[in-house]
């Protein structure tokens, strides 16, 4: 009889998964893909802030009354 530490197959060279987990993609929970939107939601809107903030300071600022 193996015990649970056992490789699966005879063979040596093969190395068994870093994650030994049993459910192999397996249905997600649905809370854990509605935060999961969330958060991709708020990177996005972040990241379109920051954008919009660079793109709206990217002008040289106008020449001082009195200066050519």
């Amino acid at each position: 009889m193996k015990d649970d530490n056992s490789r699966s197959t005879d063979n040596p060279f093969e190395t068994p998964a870093a994650n030994d987990n049993a459910v192999v993609g397996g249905p997600m929970h649905p809370r854990i893909i509605a935060i999961a939107r969330l958060i991709g939601r708020q990177i996005a809107r972040e990241e379109y802030e920051r954008r919009q903030a660079k793109a709206a300071n990217d002008n040289q600022p106008p020449p001082k009354a009195g200066e050519d």
